[in-house]
């Protein structure tokens, strides 16, 4: 309804305003009317609809409002006596019946009022252009209510006389344009999640929501716990055609590793790892031994050490190796190995590096100590001793030298996991060097795939034992089989 009452108002004032357009010469009728008069044609009818301005605040907008074109205009400023006098001379058209004049005389009346009724002072002369009557027969009529037109005519003075004094008064304005408040406008819609539970408007109890405070086990001692059991196993009937034997592989693996949390202890490093692997092998066409070892060597490891700076410790290192069954070759009761016999203990003093990458996938560490000492024992009389680099009857030899010790473990992916560690010692006239290597596939919790390479090399080695390798050995061991791991990383 607002917007058929805009279009009705706005087609109103064009309407008038296109009417106003046609000026001729001035008729013999002048209407004069006071400032009074006027201001009873500004208030609108009280029994229409109210379009009144006077009751708004009157904001000054700047000098664009002020350059508007207005019909009732300031006479000094506004209309010249030259402009005045060529609307005055314009032709009337045939349908035009008489010209009404508005003008506001001033004190000094600048136009040629001569051929015009005298006027009073300071009065406001109205100019219309009243069109004939029609034509008999012809229905005529103004479509928009007369109520509109009124209310609108009342409107534009409203606007006019509102802007007169804002230019003559504007210290007088109470409030200006620029300085006016943003208008208020709705908020974005919000369609997220937590705005779809607010308008659930959900009662929620947040006392019951609050997690009672607990104090946080520390965990000094970090553990980490690794079983194996991996297998392999054929049978054979006697008349298989391809011939063969029966067998049986059995691999175990333990290891119980335990770190200093350097978490609470950053200054601190200590760990203790042991371990044991133990790998037996049926053999039938042996007529001795009804198994043979494959893999029999239990191994622990301490360090121990004090922040220098950054990631340097002062350390102590120890490591000692020996096996727990007896070794015999097949189809002999040449015994080649025995507990402690080799047996191999070695302490060192020096410095620690360890590194560990924000992903925690890669480990290295690496110790050097350039004060070692080196213990071999072989208690055992029926063993060989030459090939341990000691004389029969010898049962133990100390050694004082140098060591190094490297250990880097890498979490490929998160059930492939590669770990090394190469160890050297040297006494400055002999060297041994291991380099244990194993290669981990975790398909499940309980099912592993490991891939265990041993390369070691011995100065005091018999090369008469294998002229092909010499000094050097190596023990490869593939495994499929059970595996379980615990720890409290």
């Amino acid at each position: 309804m607002n917007r058929l009452i805009l279009s009705i108002l706005l087609f109103t004032l064009l309407h008038s305003h296109a009417s106003s357009q046609t000026i001729g010469e001035p008729a013999d009728t002048v209407v004069s009317r006071s400032l009074e008069e006027l201001l009873v044609e500004i208030v609108p009818d009280p029994s229409s609809p109210q379009m009144n301005l006077f009751g708004m605040p009157k904001v000054f907008m700047g000098y664009r409002d002020t350059m508007k074109p207005r019909s009732l205009s300031v006479p000094d400023t506004a209309i010249s006596p030259k402009l005045f006098k060529e609307l005055y001379s314009r032709e009337v058209p045939d349908s035009i019946d008489r010209v009404v004049y508005t003008v506001t005389a001033g004190e000094d009346n600048p136009w040629d009022l001569a051929d015009l009724p005298e006027t009073p002072r300071d009065s406001i002369i109205v100019r219309e252009a009243v069109e004939k009557e029609p034509l008999p027969g012809i229905i005529t009529g103004d479509v928009v209510p007369e109520w509109i037109t009124r209310n609108a005519a009342s409107f534009s003075n409203q606007l006019d006389l509102q802007y007169l004094d804002m230019i003559n008064n504007p210290s007088q304005r109470n409030y200006a344009f620029w300085t006016l408040p943003v208008p208020p406008t709705m908020p974005p819609e919000d369609y997220s999640y937590a705005a779809f539970l607010r308008k659930l408007n959900l009662n929620v109890n947040t006392e019951d929501a609050m997690v009672p405070e607990i104090e946080i086990e520390k965990k000094h001692w970090l553990h980490l716990l690794n079983a194996a059991l991996q297998f392999s196993q054929a049978y054979l009937s006697k008349n298989w055609y391809q011939g063969g034997n029966d067998y049986l592989a059995l691999l175990g693996n333990f290891l119980w590793d335990v770190q200093l949390n350097q978490v609470y202890h950053p200054n601190m490093m200590f760990q203790s790892t042991v371990s044991y692997k133990l790998g037996l092998n049926s053999t039938q066409e042996n007529q001795l031994h009804k198994y043979s070892i494959s893999e029999d060597l239990f191994q622990y490891n301490l360090k121990f050490g004090y922040k220098a700076a950054h990631n340097w410790y002062y350390s102590f290192t120890a490591q000692f190796k020996t096996q727990f069954l007896n070794n015999y070759p097949s189809d002999s009761m040449v015994r080649t190995a025995s507990l402690l016999t080799p047996g191999v203990l070695t302490l060192g003093l020096g410095m620690t590096y360890t590194k560990q990458n924000a992903k925690k996938t890669i480990d290295f560490v690496a110790s050097i100590s350039p004060l070692s000492y080196n213990l071999k024992t072989a208690i055992d009389p029926n063993v060989d001793h030459l090939q341990f680099g000691m004389e029969q009857s010898e049962k133990t030899v100390s050694e004082f030298g140098s060591t190094a010790e490297i250990t880097f473990n890498w979490r490929i992916w998160d059930n492939i996991l590669y770990k090394t560690r190469l160890f050297l010692f040297t006494d400055y006239k002999n060297s041994n060097a291991d380099w244990q290597n194993t290669l981990e596939f975790q398909f499940s919790r309980f099912f592993s795939t490991q891939l265990y390479l041993n390369l070691r090399y011995d100065s005091t080695a018999d090369k008469a034992l294998d002229p092909k390798w010499n000094r050097w050995m190596l023990k490869e061991i593939l495994s499929v089989g059970l595996s379980y791991t615990f720890s409290t990383n």
